[in-house]
């Protein structure tokens, strides 16, 4: 087995465009294997940012998959966290994207 990549993602939204964002992530994201978007909703801490869970069971070792992921925008990442850095105008999947959070599991967690 390959694992999984799972993400939780913020994005700098309003409530309305939730759709459309999980819609982009997952269009963005489909190239990395199969993928699970899931809209949260606003962020409890902070109720202008939308919150998404994300999984992805790529084809290839889950490994491989979170190195491809970090090389879409390199200059944000510290550790497993990638942070908007308005400075250097990167952006991580979607533009309205401020946060994530990447967890590599070795065992998919749904079925494929």
């Amino acid at each position: 087995m390959n694992g999984t990549v799972n993400l939780r993602i913020f994005a700098e939204a309003g409530e309305a465009y939730g759709g459309a964002v999980a819609t982009w992530l997952a269009r963005r994201l489909r190239r990395y294997g199969e993928v699970l978007v899931l809209a949260q909703g606003p962020y409890w801490k902070i109720p202008e940012y939308l919150e998404f869970s994300v999984s992805v069971v790529p084809p290839v070792p889950a490994a491989d998959c979170v190195a491809a992921l970090r090389r879409l925008a390199p200059q944000g990442w510290d550790g497993d966290v990638w942070t908007r850095r308005k400075a250097d105008g990167e952006e991580f999947l979607h533009p309205a994207v401020t946060w994530a959070w990447l967890l590599e599991t070795e065992d998919p967690l749904w079925p494929g």
